[in-house]
């Protein structure tokens, strides 16, 4: 067992599960002779990191691999190179079919960088972060966001949505408010049409229901 896995391991049995899930969790280790790499992907849980759990970092390294180095980086860990496929012969190249955009409702105003950050809503805004980033990933996936009125919860849900069709513009997101799903739920009831209400929801890459109280 590597020493950061050890590590992680003592943080988890210290800290609040949602904490670890939301800041060291989504940490990629790189261990050296000297060091350990801690590899994060985006600025925001770097501070996060540096600022809380740093130094207890440095101190559980220490115990179990006799050095306290720890870095902080923005990335991914590195990977070995793999080998090239095989590419069979060219019999021709065949033009691409047009990426038709899917219409989910999106408002291309609501962004991350544009979200207005505070100490009630950072912990929201790290785990909407994080589910943009690995869409599908157990660790956010469903992620449910509640709060009081005006902390953010709508721009946070669509900043995601945005941020997946921007990594992946073929990406289908889909935005409803929760009476939208809801009345196509009855209807579908209503005209006995359950299998094709549930396929276009299957089809989806990311499902967004606002107001679901």
């Amino acid at each position: 067992m590597d020493a950061w896995t050890r590590c992680l391991e003592r943080l988890e049995a210290e800290f609040p599960p949602e904490d670890v899930h939301t800041w060291l969790k989504p940490l990629q280790a790189d261990q050296r002779a000297d060091s350990l790499v801690l590899y994060a992907p985006n600025a925001f849980i770097v501070d996060q990191v540096r600022e809380r759990y740093l130094s207890r970092i440095g101190e559980l390294l220490t115990h179990f691999a006799g050095f306290g180095e720890v870095i902080l980086e923005i990335g991914s860990r590195p990977r070995a190179p793999e080998p090239a496929p095989l590419v069979a012969p060219s019999t021709g190249s065949v033009p691409a079919a047009p990426v038709v955009p899917f219409n989910g409702n999106l408002d291309a105003h609501y962004t991350f960088t544009n979200f207005v950050e505070g100490r009630s809503n950072q912990l929201g805004l790290a785990a909407a972060f994080q589910a943009a980033q690995k869409p599908g990933d157990r660790a956010h996936n469903p992620l449910l966001l509640y709060g009081g009125t005006g902390l953010g919860k709508t721009h946070l849900m669509l900043a995601a949505g945005n941020a997946m069709r921007q990594a992946n513009p073929a990406a289908k997101v889909l935005y409803l408010r929760s009476e939208q799903f809801f009345s196509a739920m009855i209807r579908a009831l209503q005209e006995k049409t359950m299998d094709q209400f549930k396929r276009q929801f299957q089809q989806v890459d990311a499902l967004l229901i606002d107001d679901i109280q």
